[in-house]
């Protein structure tokens, strides 16, 4: 019973804490969550499942965040600092928060890169370069709840 009152003041703790910082921009570092619009669910990564490819583990969409749902931003070269603002033009890697995993891409069998076929994400020791781009603003984000 005494966890599922810190449970459920963690939650509470949480969701005003991403209310607090909706529309702010992000800085390199900050512990952030990644939400997927259509399934309402946290990327996370399982330290034990090994994802398809070798020496990686598996990431997954859950319904409830956990330790494993937290990321940060790193920039990919060294010319941005831990204060600095995250930016659409910026390459970023994408890492744990605990610094063990990078969000990695595995396109082994895939040389196409065809939306079709999709792409296999996993947690990795090795990086991957990502580009930013803006797909909705958190106003639109907000109406698309509504919505659906």
């Amino acid at each position: 019973m005494q966890y599922r009152k810190k449970y459920e003041d963690e939650k509470i703790e949480n969701d005003s804490e991403l209310h607090n910082n909706i529309g702010q921009p992000v800085m390199y570092g900050q512990a952030i969550h990644l939400k997927h619009l259509y399934s309402n669910c946290y990327l996370t990564y399982n330290p034990n499942q090994l994802a398809t490819q070798y020496g990686c583990v598996a990431l997954s969409l859950e319904e409830e965040g956990s330790e494993h749902s937290n990321f940060k931003f790193l920039a990919s070269g060294n010319l941005k600092t831990r204060e600095d603002v995250v930016q659409y033009s910026d390459l970023i890697n994408l890492c744990s928060y605990r610094g063990m995993y990078f969000m990695h891409v595995f396109d082994e069998y895939n040389n196409s890169n065809s939306p079709e076929t999709g792409l296999e994400v996993n947690g990795s020791e090795s990086s991957s370069n990502w580009k930013l781009l803006r797909f909705m603003s958190h106003e639109e984000v907000e109406e698309f709840g509504k919505n659906n």
